[in-house]
């Protein structure tokens, strides 16, 4: 699946999708303003297409002062859009040029109504078949922000309403040929665009029956299937929901095969046995009895949570293979939980707990496809308390070695011993400017005394010459 992008690198939004702070003389605002802000971006001022598409209308008047505006039709993951760009400086391409998602298509600038430099984009879902009409916006026009998202190379500086999204990171997990998707409750289940609760991709209910399923993704806390709804139509997003849908995936397991064992319960046998709860995981199928109640023995390859224990599970315990996410802490680590929620259990669906926030220390982790992967101790709880937390309310404990808080110490002794010499330096030009200050002192007495010495000569004279002025 692939998604459009922002029309500029540095994205600062100025005036929003329907904006009540939009002058109501000019109307409703039915797009999205945005402009490039020096103090954060000094690149050129590019207007890059933001999605594969054909330029199907591109006014571009010779003078500087009138509107310069240009449509782009796209198809974007099985919709047909319009993009519409207003008030370029200038446009580099013409009606009928295909374009590619990130081409420069022009430079951002003030051409019609407008008390700056800026660009609007409009974003329209319109029907294939659609021919466009000018009067149309307030039909087809919806938030870009709900459906364009940040380039690899693009930066949010502004965005107050934080409407500005990053780009998906979606994982498609193909499924064997044959699965099947089930909508129980006609009406009741959406069917999307993409694998997200939003009302903004709603594309209708699904009916009852049975579809072709391809892939799965995990987002917004629910599995979703990827399915066909008809025929030669792309392909849409389903949420497998207790009571309203769900998913069957062929398992006809041989020895051999690799699987993910979810960790609910094993048997000691194929037939009954004692029931035994256990921490799931990547594991492989040792033995398989068709037919038994529990037909597969599992084997855990991971040793140092399962240990060697083999079980008897039940089909709807173990699911095909993929490859887990790395957990981001390890048995042992120091963090810092946040307080947020806590559960009794890995894998509880239960309302989540009261817990106080505190640092502690992972003491035990289960594999990412759980809920809660991390048990923890916080340092200041009572001995037998222990908590099952997300990820997402922990945050690593910087523990520096002794060796980096050696080095640390050498760099600040060295800025101390600096400063220490550079102060000294002042001291002894100071003292030297003394000396200096004082050698002048005595020369000026000096110079006093002989400056005088002579006015007393030179009043000793005038004595004399009045003397001689009175016989």
């Amino acid at each position: 699946m692939d998604y459009p992008i922002y029309p500029e690198k540095s994205v600062a939004i100025t005036t929003y999708y329907k904006d009540p702070d939009y002058p109501k003389k000019y109307g409703t605002h039915y797009g999205i303003d945005m402009a490039y802000q020096r103090k954060y971006y000094s690149g050129p001022k590019n207007i890059y297409a933001i999605f594969d598409g054909v330029v199907t209308e591109c006014v571009n008047p010779s003078d500087t002062t009138s509107l310069k505006w240009l449509n782009i039709r796209h198809t974007i993951n099985g919709q047909t859009i319009i993009s519409r760009y207003f008030h370029f400086s200038q446009i580099n391409v013409k009606k009928g040029d295909k374009v590619k998602k990130g081409d420069i298509i022009g430079i951002e600038g003030k051409t019609g109504v407008s008390t700056g430099s800026h660009l609007e984009l409009q974003y329209w879902i319109v029907p294939d078949d659609y021919t466009y009409k000018a009067g149309d916006t307030k039909k087809y026009a919806v938030n870009p922000c709900d459906y364009i998202y940040l380039g690899e190379d693009q930066s949010c500086v502004y965005d107050p309403r934080k409407e500005v999204k990053e780009m998906p990171t979606y994982v498609e997990v193909p499924l064997p040929e044959g699965s099947t998707f089930t909508c129980e409750k006609s009406k009741t289940l959406w069917y999307r665009s993409t694998p997200e609760i939003k009302d903004t991709n709603k594309l209708g209910a699904l009916p009852k029956g049975t579809y072709t399923a391809t892939a799965t993704v995990e987002n917004d806390d629910y599995t979703w299937a990827k399915i066909v709804v008809k025929e030669d139509e792309d392909e849409r997003y389903a949420a497998v929901c207790e009571g309203t849908s769900y998913l069957t995936i062929p398992k006809d397991w041989e020895v051999g095969d690799k699987v993910i064992y979810n960790g609910i319960y094993h048997y000691t046998n194929a037939t009954a046995g004692t029931q035994k709860n256990c921490i799931g995981g990547e594991a492989y199928i040792k033995q398989v009895a068709k037919g038994k109640t529990h037909p597969y023995l599992v084997k855990h390859t991971d040793e140092n949570i399962l240990g060697t224990v083999d079980g008897w599970v039940d089909t709807k315990y173990i699911d095909f293979y993929r490859v887990l996410p790395s957990p981001a802490y390890q048995k042992g680590d120091r963090v810092i939980f946040n307080g947020a929620y806590r559960y009794t259990y890995f894998d509880s669906e239960a309302s989540a707990l009261p817990a106080t926030t505190g640092e502690g220390e992972v003491v035990e982790v289960v594999p990412t496809n759980y809920p809660h992967s991390y048990c923890i101790k916080l340092d200041a709880a009572p001995t037998e308390v222990y908590y099952w937390v997300d990820e997402e309310d922990l945050q690593p404990v910087e523990v520096k070695d002794y060796k980096e808080l050696y080095e640390e110490e050498v760099e600040k002794n060295k800025i101390l011993n600096e400063e220490v010499e550079n102060l000294e330096k002042e001291v002894s030009d100071l003292r030297a400017s003394i000396v200096y200050t004082q050698h002048e002192l005595d020369n000026a007495i000096v110079a006093n005394k002989t400056l005088t010495s002579r006015l007393e000569i030179d009043d000793e004279k005038l004595r004399k010459i009045d003397a001689i002025l009175d016989e």
